[in-house]
């Protein structure tokens, strides 16, 4: 899975450089993962794609939860630190 960072001055978490750059993962891999710094933040993105018809096949989440579910996944069975 690629990794793309989005750089913004637009204050608006759903920008539409970020909603064009989902879009896209969607229609190239059928998901995508949205970082977002806090968990509230993660949310209200996750409200705002809905509002945009982007839901299915869509993460929001904070980068310490999605590390730790992929460590739960592929990790060595230790316990995650965050």
């Amino acid at each position: 899975m690629p990794l793309e960072l989005v750089t913004t001055t637009d204050e608006n978490l759903i920008s539409p450089e970020v909603e064009r750059r989902v879009r896209d993962a969607l229609a190239r891999r059928g998901r995508a993962v949205l970082l977002a710094p806090s968990f509230s933040q993660a949310l209200e993105a996750q409200r705002a794609l809905a509002e945009k018809g982007l839901s299915l096949g869509i993460t929001a989440t904070t980068p310490a939860a999605w590390a730790e579910e992929r460590w739960g996944v592929w990790g060595d069975g230790r316990r995650f630190v965050d």
